[in-house]
């Protein structure tokens, strides 16, 4: 089972690395973040609906980033 931290964890990493525009790393960081919400959906931590909306998330905020360098 994931536990709260490690989502939070690789979730703020993540948002830290779109704040500072940085899509290489941001882009490195997205199977580890679509990892750990997958786990702890898979053990039952959260709900499928709930991981399926935080991946759908991050992607969006790629997205904004991707376009402007």
């Amino acid at each position: 089972m994931r536990s709260k931290k490690a989502i939070d964890t690789t979730m703020k990493k993540f948002k830290k690395l779109v704040a500072e525009k940085n899509v290489k790393d941001a882009t490195a960081t997205l199977p580890a973040l679509f990892q750990v919400l997958d786990k702890a959906s898979k053990t039952g931590y959260i709900k499928p609906n709930h991981a399926s909306r935080n991946k759908s998330r991050a992607i969006a905020l790629l997205k904004t980033i991707e376009g402007k360098k």
